[in-house]
């Protein structure tokens, strides 16, 4: 659409989700295209709700100002939207035209980036005070042209720091700033993935297609030239006659993401192998039983075997079932689909445990309104009350990666996150209080999530035992809620069961989690944490409760 676009010097509408409640098809940074008469590439909710956007994005065409559009299907007020989405979840959406005047930025440039696999980081101007930065400007943070002159001192700086070496690239939310007010949405590119398939014959054809609709770039090489045909692969994006050898010759290995080694010649499997294992292509797979597996590494050798560490996966695939070239096919696109969004690990997937599926989330988003500062960056025993509590939550084995929500002083709370390789959400509504912070990290949680951890920054006094304590009693029982008790009560860090979630994203203004606790005692699992009663509100509690 974006290239008949362009040659027909036709307006679109690039239409971005910036921020979601509750459960939603897709989440923040997804992008969708809208073009005059409705037509659209891309979806954002699975159909419920593309065909009212393009009513939207008409009067963006028609003006070329931006706008946002909030939907919230969640429970019966839908039918008061008259789109009977059903979806039940809530997101943002904003609109911006693709002027030809202005070369369809910031398209264009997200489109270059992506076809040169450039990373690139931008950012959205959603609301704005200051004079220099409309609503509606694309700053570019990493990547892209450089920032406009005359921004804001706070805003500059904060730019700067995006440029280190420890910022993560998958960052997607809203940033806030005040004096003047700014609200940012923030995400990076899409980057496309890299397949290299070495070997052509007839099962290859069904991983090229799997791997093109999912948007990866495929790279098929063999030696022999009728399988060596670009015309027997239509979806690739190249195909080249050459040998593992000379595979170097031709392409930049390490640019890959994943190899498969599926040429059903041994000789070739062989120097394919020994070829991949010099470079740090994250993921290996060989096509065949475990015992040409035996055989093929005992053939490289001991040190060029252990080269590749975890990396390789042989036999290639999940279990799925079925034997045809189709099925296995979707066995090896499904287990590299895995390893690219962290749930393989080199290792087999579990899905029967319930500790290998349970969705941690530290809450850190309030204003500190009595603290008269950022409480969590008051000093806990030489370091910030959120580094402290943060590195407490990831000492516990076997968890997903943690989902931090920050909402106030984000800015100034997100390099703290980040040096400790977790993620972010951002709450654009922490002001509405802690329910609103829960609804976002519930909206991080995995499709597969059999429960939540729920832990505040603030609770400076727990341990990784005492966490341990919670999840050891969840696994036994993990469709109970396992709760700390405390000062004769009992409440978070809590671990709440699946079935529970959208009663947890129901909750309203600043009644938390205890809420559910409270109305389900029959379900609570309580476990003895003294701990859980110290939490920093006042700079009276940090001197009086914070531990040294």
């Amino acid at each position: 659409m974006y290239e008949r676009a362009r040659a027909e010097k036709a307006p679109l509408v690039l239409a971005t989700v910036v921020a979601t409640r509750g459960s939603t098809y897709r989440k923040a940074g997804a992008q969708m295209l809208i073009g005059p008469g409705g037509q659209y590439e891309g979806i954002l909710s699975g159909g419920c709700l593309e065909g009212d956007l393009a009513a939207h994005a008409a009067s963006v065409l028609e003006t070329g100002t931006p706008k946002m559009v909030r939907y919230d299907n969640r429970g019966d007020d839908d039918l008061l939207w008259g789109l009977g989405a059903g979806c039940e979840g809530g997101m943002d959406v904003w609109l911006v035209r693709l002027d030809p005047a202005a070369d369809w930025e910031p398209f264009a440039t997200l489109s270059r980036c992506f076809e040169q696999c450039e990373r690139v980081r931008y950012a959205f101007v959603l609301d704005s005070e200051a004079a220099a930065l409309p609503v509606g400007t694309t700053l570019w943070v990493a990547g892209g042209p450089a920032p406009p002159a005359g921004l804001p001192d706070q805003l500059t700086a904060w730019l700067a720091a995006q440029t280190g070496d420890n910022r993560r690239a998958t960052t997607t939310g809203i940033v806030e700033f005040g004096s003047p007010r700014m609200r940012l949405f923030v995400a990076s590119a899409a980057v496309s993935r890299e397949l290299l398939l070495i070997g052509g014959g007839p099962d290859a054809l069904p991983v090229v297609e799997f791997g093109a609709t999912l948007g990866w770039r495929v790279t098929v090489a063999d030696h022999r030239p009728a399988y060596a045909d670009p015309a027997r692969f239509p979806r690739a994006r190249r195909v080249l006659l050459t040998t593992p050898v000379e595979l170097a010759q031709h392409v930049e290995l390490a640019r890959f993401d994943a190899a498969v080694v599926m040429s059903h010649h041994i000789a070739t499997d062989l120097a394919a192998l020994e070829t991949l294992a010099a470079t740090p292509i994250p993921y290996v797979g060989l096509l065949g039983p475990a015992s040409r597996r035996k055989r093929l590494l005992a053939d490289l050798g001991t040190a060029t075997a252990a080269k590749f560490g975890a990396r390789l996966h042989a036999p290639v695939g999940l279990e799925l079932g079925g034997r045809d070239p189709a099925s296995i096919a979707l066995a090896i696109t499904a287990e590299i689909q895995a390893h690219l969004h962290g749930k393989g690990h080199g290792q087999t997937l579990d899905r029967n445990t319930a500790a290998s599926s349970l969705h941690v989330m530290l809450l850190a988003a309030g204003r500190s309104s009595r603290f008269s500062s950022p409480k969590q960056l008051a000093d806990i025993a030489g370091r910030p009350m959120l580094a402290r509590t943060l590195d407490t939550v990831l000492q516990l084995e076997r968890r997903h990666a943690v989902t931090v929500v920050l909402g106030a002083n984000a800015e100034r709370l997100e390099p703290l996150v980040h040096d400790a390789a977790a993620n972010v959400a951002f709450n654009p509504d922490h002001a509405l209080g802690l329910a609103s912070s829960i609804r976002v990290g519930l909206a991080q949680a995995p499709f597969d999530a059999r429960g939540a951890l729920i832990a505040l920054a603030d609770q400076v006094a727990v341990t990784a035992d005492d966490l341990r304590q919670l999840v050891s009693r969840w696994e036994q029982q993990p469709d109970r809620i396992v709760a700390a008790q405390y000062a004769g009560t009992i409440g978070v860090p809590a671990i709440f069961p699946a079935d529970l979630f959208r009663e947890l994203a129901e909750l309203q203004g600043d009644r938390g989690a205890r809420a559910v606790l409270l109305r389900y005692p029959e379900r609570v699992i309580a476990v003895p944490m003294p701990s859980a009663a110290q939490d920093i509100d006042t700079p009276d509690d940090l001197a009086v409760s914070a531990p040294s």
